[in-house]
Parts: C-alpha cells; sequence; structure tokens
C-alpha cells in the first residue's frame, strides 16, 4: 500500500495543479478503479476526508534563495519555509523566478493532514494522510529525505568564514569520491536545527539544514559539484526564531481531487 499511497498522492497534486472537468474526470476516475479496485477507491474517499484549520501560525522563518544547473542553463527559485514544533507542523511555499507561479503546502502531523494550495487562484486541497498511515512525520520523512544518498559524504572544515543570513559561518568542504561530487558549505553553530524537532527533521530541505558527512553545526549555504561542473546551489537568506507568520486558509476555496 506504501507504493499507491505515493502514487495517489502524486495523482492528486498534478489533478490540483491542472483541475478538469467532464470527460476528464470520468476518465481519470475509471482509469484509478481499473488499477486500484474497489478498495483503492475507497480509500481514496477517506483520504478526502480531511479538514484543513482556519489558520496556521508558525514561529520559526527561514527563506532559502536555491540554483539548479542544468549545463549552461540555470534556474533559480526562492523558497519559504514556516515551522512551529510544538504543533508538529511545517509548511513551504515557493515562487519560480522562471514562470512566476507561487504554491504552499502545510503539512500538520497534529491532525494528519496536508494541505495545499493555489496562491494565485486561491484554492485549497486538503489530503488525509492517515487514510494510507502516512500522517506521521517520521513515516513520511523517508519518503522527503532520502538519508543513505549521503552516507559516503566525508566532510572537513576548511580556512574562511562568512556572514549568512546574519550569522557567522565556518566553511567546510565535503566529498562524495564514489558518485564524484563535492561542496563547499558554510555552518554555523549559533543557530542549530535541533530547534525545530522531528518537524525539521522531516522538512524537504532538511538534507540542507542539518548535520552531514560528520560536521557539527547547520549549513547556510552551498555550492555543489557533479564531476567538477556546477550542479546546485543554496543560501538561506533569512531566518526568523521569533516569526509572527500566519497562513490563513478562510479566503481559499475547498476543491476535490477533480477540482470541484
Amino acid at each position: 500500500m506504501k507504493h499507491l499511497s505515493i502514487l495517489t498522492i502524486a495523482l492528486m497534486v498534478t489533478v490540483f495543479a491542472h483541475a478538469q472537468r467532464g470527460e476528464a474526470e470520468k476518465a481519470l476516475q475509471e482509469k484509478y478503479m481499473q488499477q486500484y479496485g474497489q478498495q483503492g477507491m475507497d480509500q481514496l474517499k477517506k483520504m478526502m476526508e480531511a479538514e484543513m484549520k482556519p489558520e496556521y501560525k508558525f514561529p520559526i522563518y527561514v527563506q532559502m534563495h536555491i540554483v539548479d544547473y542544468d549545463g549552461s542553463k540555470k534556474k533559480e527559485s526562492d523558497v519559504k519555509f514556516h515551522l512551529n514544533a510544538s504543533e508538529k507542523t511545517f509548511a513551504y511555499s515557493g515562487n519560480d523566478m522562471n514562470n512566476g507561479k507561487a504554491a504552499t503546502v502545510i503539512m500538520d502531523e497534529k491532525n494528519g493532514t496536508m494541505v495545499m494550495l493555489d496562491d494565485s487562484k486561491k484554492t485549497a486541497m486538503a489530503i488525509n494522510l492517515n487514510a494510507f498511515g502516512m500522517g506521521n512525520m517520521n513515516k513520511m520523512g523517508k519518503h522527503t529525505v532520502d538519508k543513505e544518498a549521503y552516507e559516503n559524504v566525508k566532510c572537513s572544515k576548511a580556512s574562511g568564514t562568512k556572514t549568512v543570513a546574519g550569522y557567522s559561518c565556518q566553511k567546510y568542504e565535503c566529498v562524495d569520491k564514489e558518485k564524484g561530487t563535492r561542496g563547499d558549505i558554510w555552518v554555523t553553530d549559533k543557530a542549530p536545527m535541533t530547534m525545530l524537532g522531528k518537524v525539521g527533521e522531516m522538512s524537504p530541505w532538511s538534507m540542507y539544514l542539518t548535520n552531514l558527512g560528520g560536521m557539527s553545526g547547520t549549513m547556510l549555504a552551498g555550492k555543489f559539484y557533479k564531476d567538477d561542473k556546477a550542479d546546485s546551489e543554496f543560501e538561506v537568506t533569512e531566518l526568523k526564531q521569533n516569526s509572527t507568520h500566519s497562513i490563513k486558509t478562510s479566503g481559499y476555496k475547498k476543491m476535490d481531487m477533480m477540482g470541484r
């Protein structure tokens, strides 16, 4: 069922982004019924039995600038990341610099709910993650963060310091000889992500923010190479530990997986 649950969420995200009616809706229902049978349809129905809170509050805020390289081309985006460890909730939103589209995803472990907000259309979809046993972030983290991919990374302290987002950082050099990758990263011990608890560990960007390859501290910037060619880079541009940010969902129209 784990395979089914992942496919289901992927399907719903796709439909949410490209909602269709009529024949498209009928074809989608028939295809899902064919692949997974009545049991799958029943669980799909349970998955839509989710309620979103009218407001989510987040005392911790992280903003990151991310660059992905594809040869001589590069794609840049900004990601805003909000956390509430006591409520076991995190949210992330991005605005792609190339197409300007913005969307927000809220993960609410306490209520076993994922909320997807289309900021431009002001529409929302709430998914009951408990329907497939995915309400626990410890379990979900196994899907969002592939920690085994970083087992062979070795990091060592290098000469150089700089300030990132107001925090003093030490330079580290990280190498994975088996994969032919390396990275220059900047680490601080002044803003440890351990303050986020399991919420921070299960975030999609935890691989950037937590310990890696034996180093001590939190990464706030880095540039990574594959076969000596630039592969990606990121930098935390803002980090607030006393944020008053909140996301209100009352102004969004709630939709089902068919875009209704």
